[in-house]
């Protein structure tokens, strides 16, 4: 939420940093706008979760949200990759060949690293 109040939606993952220990020494966060489909899509389920949450407490909202997950046959990741992959938009049709073998390329490895461009 903005200081104004409004909501903003965004995609944020986190690059971790560990010592020769292997001990968390500090985290970075990696932030991009979510695309407004994914954002049109989510809002009406986001809002069901706050309302039965303020109702009834965040342990029914997450249940609400297994279930809704479960009705779909996906996990809360896979979901949210969908939102995501689904409405980044595809290439058109005047693609060039390089462009359409680096949306290839870019379909391997972990979906947050492509989605921030950070292979």
């Amino acid at each position: 939420m903005a200081k104004t109040g409004r909501y903003y939606w965004v995609m944020t993952d986190f690059a971790v940093k560990e010592n020769e220990k292997g001990q968390v020494t500090n985290y970075k966060a990696l932030r991009k706008p979510a695309p407004r489909k994914a954002i049109q899509e989510v809002i009406p389920l986001y809002k069901r979760l706050r309302e039965i949450e303020d109702l009834n407490g965040i342990e029914a909202s997450e249940k609400f949200l297994k279930g809704f997950l479960d009705s779909k046959n996906t996990d809360y990741d896979t979901y949210v990759e969908r939102l995501i992959t689904d409405n980044l938009g595809s290439l058109s049709e005047s693609s060039t060949p390089q462009e359409v073998g680096k949306a290839t390329e870019k379909k391997k490895g972990s979906f947050f690293k492509r989605f921030f461009g950070i292979e």
